[in-house]
């Protein structure tokens, strides 16, 4: 073989080792990048932030409202012939609406409850009224109008719920009227007690939340069991919103 010959041997030798060393690095890259893309991912998944507390009596039995991830939680047991439910709904309820449902910070319940007087026809009537009116999308406009009326026949009339017979079947079927309702959907919902199991099984979880009482609130699944005020309920939310 020439010298020429082994001069081009050589250097074809040089070549295919470089290629080769070419590819042992670019090989090593990879591997170095694949160990590192599944290093972050494994930390990740292994370090993400941890869940708020778990609040899973959210349910069907209530009325919601506000966003489904807000990170407090609100049920509050009423019956529409609670004078200091009313009082709630009225003073209350608008500026706690404003303040913390509206800016996303409350998630709210309302469970309707047949409490104040069994032996009266308003409390089951009025509460089964609320559920029907809900499949219209129209519970919240129900709720402050029968609040509204219930105010009306204690202070003006001089009504009282244990004592006296407000919201009979016919003036919860007129307040749907007053509330442009589809009046034939409204009336065979409550004449047929469409919501009745529902009520009871409002009334059980009640009874397991201890309601002694309404309107009864839990915050988080804390019970407020003290005189409502706004200040009072607002202090709860704050100490909810800190634990995030």
């Amino acid at each position: 073989m020439s010298g020429k010959d082994n001069k081009k041997n050589n250097k074809t030798r040089k070549i295919v080792k470089e290629g080769v060393n070419t590819l042992k690095e670019n090989y090593l890259a990879i591997l170095i990048g694949v160990f590192v893309f599944f290093g972050i991912v494994g930390f990740l998944f292994s370090n993400k932030a941890p869940e708020g507390p778990s609040f899973s009596d959210i349910s069907n039995e209530g009325i919601l409202m506000g966003k489904a991830d807000a990170p407090v939680k609100i049920i509050q047991y009423s019956d529409f012939l609670c004078p200091h439910c009313a009082e709630f709904s009225q003073d209350i309820f608008p500026k706690f609406k404003k303040d913390f449902i509206d800016t996303g910070k409350v998630r709210y319940e309302f469970r309707s409850m047949a409490y104040v007087s069994e032996e009266k026809e308003g409390s089951k009537v009025s509460a089964l009224g609320g559920y029907c009116a809900n499949d219209q999308g129209k519970f919240f406009e129900y709720q402050d109008n029968v609040y509204k009326k219930l105010n009306i026949a204690i202070n003006k009339e001089n009504k009282h719920p244990k004592r006296n017979d407000i919201f009979l079947k016919k003036d919860i079927k007129n307040i749907a009227k007053e509330l442009k309702l589809n009046e034939e959907q409204f009336n065979t919902c409550l004449d047929d007690e469409k919501y009745s199991l529902k009520l009871q099984e409002v009334g059980l979880k009640a009874s397991k939340h201890g309601v002694t009482g309404v309107p009864y609130i839990l915050v988080n699944g804390h019970a407020y069991a003290s005189s409502i005020s706004y200040s009072g309920l607002k202090a709860l939310i704050e100490v909810g919103l800190n634990d995030k």
